[in-house]
């Protein structure tokens, strides 16, 4: 029988603008949530409730898992950001990939350029913002400089490019971006820096500044920040050290080990009806990736899958 569900906690943290009244959302049966018709290759996905659309969406890397003939990982390059939707969150449905100026679109498939992993989320005037990872042309293996660009769209399908981030290093990738206060925080895997976590901080989400260094115990990538039980936490994925799970007391300093979860990768939590709730990819069979829904629960500071 499905659970439904009710979002009490938005993308966001704090601000009453960021605790819209989204509505119930359908949990499927099977943990597994959606499949990319298209690439078979879904990976880093986020939420938010469309409030133009009145819809669930969710965006995600669409990384070219099927194509034919790979040749190193030229099928985790050339993604474009794609885009699911549904009414109530128990079915998804394909609706294409993010539309904009600057190469976003990816229409050229004689040139196409590389977009991982977004972050979106919508201001206090309800303008929808993305975060987005850049990495021009394809390579057949993971060097190449890269960068954070920021985009704006009326709607949350077509955008409109902003800005290349100041991250201050050539390869920043995989922002989560979150408000504290009257301040706007962005976290990110900087990979110049031993590939830890490192934070810039916005009055506005147009003008950044770094603040430095978060996380530096082990090289990992997509950290993620939530608020929960009058702490901040921050996951992310370690690969072969699985997702790991860290807690400050303001979610600007003073980051410590909590606990560690698996399988998956690339995840996002959300509190769902007072439950923590973790989205993420999980590899089906080698290049194949699929997008997976569970629940968490929380004992004596640490977290784990419910079973």
């Amino acid at each position: 029988m499905k659970k439904i569900l009710f979002f009490a906690v938005a993308l966001f943290v704090v601000t009453a603008c960021e605790n819209r009244q989204w509505p119930e959302i359908v949990m499927p049966e099977n943990e597994v949530c959606y499949d990319d018709p298209v690439t078979g290759g879904a990976a880093d996905p986020v939420l938010i409730w469309n409030h133009k659309s009145k819809q669930w969406v969710m965006y995600y890397t669409q990384r070219r898992a099927n194509m034919p003939n790979p040749q190193g990982v030229d099928w985790a390059h050339g993604c474009s950001i794609g885009i699911a939707t549904s009414p109530d969150g128990s079915v998804w449905t394909y609706h294409g990939v993010c539309q904009g100026d600057k190469m976003l679109s990816n229409t050229d498939p004689e040139k196409r350029h590389t977009w991982w992993a977004p972050d979106v989320i919508t201001d206090e005037k309800g303008l929808f913002h993305m975060f987005v990872t850049y990495v021009p042309n394809i390579t057949t293996d993971w060097s190449g400089s890269r960068d954070i660009r920021h985009y704006t769209s009326e709607d949350g399908f077509n955008w409109q490019f902003q800005s290349v981030l100041p991250l201050q290093a050539e390869r920043c990738i995989d922002p989560c971006v979150k408000k504290i206060g009257d301040t706007w925080y962005m976290w990110y895997k900087n990979e110049s820096a031993g590939s830890h976590t490192w934070m810039a901080k916005s009055p506005n989400l147009y003008d950044w500044e770094v603040v430095g260094e978060m996380t530096s115990d082990l090289a990992h990538e997509a950290p993620y920040v939530w608020e929960w039980d009058g702490k901040y936490w921050m996951i992310v994925d370690a690969w072969t050290k699985h997702m790991r799970i860290y807690s400050s007391p303001d979610g600007l300093s003073g980051w410590e080990f909590s606990s560690e979860i698996t399988p998956g990768g690339h995840p996002a939590v959300y509190i769902i009806q007072g439950k923590p709730v973790i989205i993420g990819h999980l590899h089906v069979g080698g290049r194949p990736t699929v997008i997976l829904l569970r629940e968490l629960k929380y004992e004596d500071g640490k977290f784990a899958l419910k079973k």
